[in-house]
């Protein structure tokens, strides 16, 4: 599993991110404060096997520099749920880090754990880690009364979760009206698909006349937050209208039906058309 944002990876967890995991969680006593995880004094106390070995708990990354700077997870995972937990670095705090990698983190368990709904929860009083949760679409799900008790005291715990469903899947409608989900360049991204990059890459190369490479293609969404290719990111320009102007999408617009740009699209595409007016 491979996911890439604006600023960060969520991938699998290495043998050399020892020393990073260490600093940044089990040495982190600020950390240990929201997020439930043995203390470890010295490097050597820590048994990192089990991280590395791990199918469900990931490394956040920055992708300037490769290095982790904290841990994403799943657990509980049903057939049509599951719930996530994360944490990072304290010095990596009050940067948006968190809600980065937890946004994209909450579309990797809808579409490839093909789950329903993506619960989380906080200890009860964590505001930080509450906004985090609200900024990725999260609503209040239930509070659960002295659920636990870590580092000597009684917990109680607010959960959160969002569900996925169709109003939750608009923000996928591109500014034109076309639908991000459908797109191979999302699909690859989302699966991190190299062979699919390689298909999409030849093919929008041949209709462009332009070289795209296979590392071009990596997108999560035209109104999503996270890495997007560079045509779609500054060089579109229905969607450099649509932000000029703040709208969420085209069919806010009150030109929409005599718009040459939007309808370059719609004229062929009655699907992308409904999306806007429907």
């Amino acid at each position: 599993m491979t996911v890439e944002t604006e600023r960060l990876i969520v991938d699998a967890i290495k043998e050399t991110d020892k020393d990073d995991y260490f600093s940044n969680v089990s040495h982190d006593k600020k950390v240990l404060e929201t997020f439930m995880c043995k203390y470890t004094d010295t490097l050597d106390e820590l048994d990192f096997a089990p991280y590395v070995k791990s199918e469900s708990i990931f490394a956040i990354r920055k992708k300037e520099t490769g290095r982790l700077i904290g841990i994403i997870l799943y657990f509980e995972k049903t057939e049509t749920s599951c719930e996530i937990g994360y944490c990072l670095g304290s010095s990596h705090w009050g940067k948006g880090y968190a809600t980065e990698a937890a946004r994209s983190f909450v579309a990797y368990c809808f579409e490839k754990l093909g789950v329903k709904t993506v619960y989380a929860s906080f200890f009860t009083g964590n505001d930080a880690s509450r906004r985090v949760m609200e900024k990725c679409g999260m609503k209040f799900d239930r509070f659960s009364e002295k659920e636990l008790t870590y580092l000597g005291v009684e917990r109680d715990l607010t959960y959160y979760s969002i569900k996925k469903k169709e109003e939750n899947m608009k923000e996928y409608i591109a500014y034109c009206g076309l639908d991000c989900e459908k797109c191979e360049a999302r699909k690859a991204t989302v699966n991190n698909d190299d062979e699919l990059r390689k298909k999409v890459s030849k093919l929008w190369s041949e209709l462009n006349g332009v070289e795209i490479t296979p590392e071009m293609i990596n997108c999560l969404g035209c109104r999503t937050d996270g890495v997007k290719t560079v045509y779609c990111d500054s060089l579109c320009p229905i969607r450099q209208c649509a932000l000029g102007k703040k709208y969420n999408t085209c069919g806010d617009c009150s030109e929409i039906d005599n718009c040459e740009k939007v309808g370059m699209i719609t004229k062929n595409n009655a699907e992308a058309l409904n999306n806007l007016k429907g």
